[in-house]
């Protein structure tokens, strides 16, 4: 790992969502670089202390709904981090808001509280290591066997970045109910496409902002921003640990697919047993 690696993924770090093997990479650079280790006792000592000074208030349900909004517009609306070492420094001693305020939403509003259960899914998909099922970057031989599996026709989306390149696919999960869980390689990150039919499928408690015409919604969890969104009758998650800049230019490239080419036919998903 380099040293751009190691701020990118701190967090990661730092909350131990590493697998075993990254976790070596990580720690063996800890070893070797100073700056680094000054880093990670920084954003250590700033959780820790954060964690500690803070009592979690008792609060209405209307009450935590409204720190809730507030909270994840906070977030919404922050620009992406410098990637220079001399402003990440000057951002570190001025407490960076996004971070403070995820901190402080997990200590008032509980984990388990902060994401609807399609958000917290399409995380637990994109960061296991389940082996795909048909690894393939062919669209069309990925359209077919999610036919033949989930009756459903699906054209994985084409990303105009250059870089967005399609892996494969496997048979996942929202809300109960069988979905396409379509792979991607973000440059060197991983990223989700869940797609599924979208009834009784809430986005409730995430940020709402306008892409285009269409209303999208947005959270985070475990180091990784998510964006769910209704597109001619589909539902979609994209999920990824990648800036919301990058999130809003793939939801954009979802929403601009030739009419037709990614819309499944009308036909009931299949439910299978909750984990």
């Amino acid at each position: 790992m380099q040293c751009k690696d190691m701020e990118k993924f701190i967090h990661v770090y730092l909350d131990r969502e590493f697998d075993q093997e990254d976790r070596a990479d990580y720690e063996r650079h800890l070893a070797e670089c100073e700056q680094c280790r000054r880093l990670a006792r920084f954003e250590q000592r700033f959780k820790s202390q954060l964690k500690t000074s803070l009592a979690r208030p008792h609060l209405r349900l209307d009450e935590r709904e409204a720190v809730r909004a507030r909270i994840m517009q906070t977030l919404a609306e922050a620009p992406p981090l410098p990637a220079n070492h001399g402003t990440r420094r000057w951002i570190l001693r001025l407490v960076p808001a996004a971070a403070a305020a995820g901190v402080l939403m997990a200590l008032v509003l509980g984990r388990s509280d902060i994401n609807p259960p399609v958000v917290s899914q399409s995380i637990i998909a994109n960061s296991n290591n389940k082996p795909i099922e048909l690894r393939t970057k062919d669209p069309h031989a990925l359209r077919s066997w999610f036919h033949e599996k989930l009756g459903i026709a699906i054209v994985p989306p084409h990303f105009s970045n250059g870089h967005t390149a399609l892996v494969g696919g496997r048979i996942g999960q929202v809300e109960a109910k069988e979905a396409a869980h379509l792979i991607y390689n973000h440059g060197d990150r991983k990223i989700s496409v869940m797609v599924f039919r979208p009834e009784n499928v809430p986005f409730r408690g995430m940020v709402s902002r306008r892409i285009g015409n269409k209303s999208v919604y947005f959270s985070y969890g475990k180091g990784q921003n998510v964006a769910a969104f209704r597109h001619r009758g589909v539902g979609y998650t994209i999920t990824g640990a990648l800036p919301r800049h990058e999130l809003d230019a793939l939801v954009r490239d979802v929403l601009h697919q030739p009419s037709g080419s990614t819309e499944p036919p009308p036909v009931d998903a299949v439910p299978v047993k909750a984990p």
